[in-house]
């Protein structure tokens, strides 16, 4: 019972924040298998739980057919088959129909492109800054990536542009850079494994302090920033550690397992 507990708050963990990253390595967790994990241990919790339908309710975001595609495993294919013998039974004794909608693999992940093409123009100033990830959807953005930005003058105008290297399946939201009171609408570059914008600013700009200069990347859906976070830097590395140690784990989670032999 204690185990089943643990795991399902790992498991909303993992659903939540997992820590998706091509540059360090950090593969991306199968939501399917998450979701079918999940399911098992509610069920073991149930009496637990406030929920009187959270078996049903969790046993309904089950996609049985996704899991008999992924049970073709090298590695895994026991223990997954095992995982769908549970789930069918748990879903006949609560009268659940099992879903089962195939669905397309999702994409791998790709290799980070160093930068974004630009035009030759001057460059009067560029940094990078930590992204929070309390500010975003998890999965947006490559999880040890920065948020560079860069000040241009091309022909007596001022542009400020901000490119952030995306995650393998990014969500579909809004995704916005703020440096001091100007916004930047950041979109998927066509090209490129990035979201990238651009807008021009008055030379005033240049009077914004530097530590004011760094954009806080955010989306609307997740609210407004107050402002930087302290020891971001030092807080991911530590939940990239984490993660690196939960991908090679014996007692991992089977998505945690299957995803650090796919690595």
């Amino acid at each position: 019972m204690l185990r089943a507990t643990k795991r399902l708050a790992h498991i909303e963990w993992a659903r939540s924040w997992w820590p998706e990253s091509a540059l360090t390595g950090i593969p991306r967790l199968s939501i399917d298998l998450l979701n079918a994990e999940a399911a098992r241990h509610v069920s073991a919790a149930e009496h637990l739980l406030d929920d009187e339908d959270a078996v049903q309710r969790t046993l309904s975001t089950v996609n049985f057919e996704r899991l008999v595609e992924l049970s073709t495993h090298a590695r895994y294919t026991e223990q997954i088959v095992e995982l769908i013998d549970q789930l069918d039974e748990l879903a006949e004794d609560y009268g659940v129909e099992p879903v089962r909608i195939s669905t397309a693999l999702g994409p791998d992940d790709v290799a980070l492109a160093a930068g974004h093409q630009r035009q030759a123009t001057t460059t009067a100033a560029d940094g990078e800054a930590v992204i929070d990830w309390n500010l975003i959807p998890a999965g947006m953005v490559d999880a040890a990536a920065t948020a560079h930005w860069e000040l241009t003058r091309h022909q007596g105008v001022l542009t400020v542009s901000v490119s952030v290297p995306m995650a393998g399946s990014p969500a579909d939201v809004p995704l916005v850079a703020r440096l001091g009171e100007t916004e930047v609408e950041l979109e998927r570059s066509p090209d490129l494994p990035l979201f990238f914008g651009q807008t021009t600013v008055a030379t005033t700009f240049l009077l914004t302090p530097t530590d004011r200069r760094q954009p806080i990347v955010y989306s609307p859906v997740m609210g407004e920033p107050n402002g930087p976070a302290a020891d971001l830097a030092d807080r991911h590395e530590d939940i990239l550690a984490h993660a690196r140690h939960r991908l090679a784990a014996s007692d991992g989670l089977l998505a945690e397992r299957i995803a650090g032999a796919e690595r």
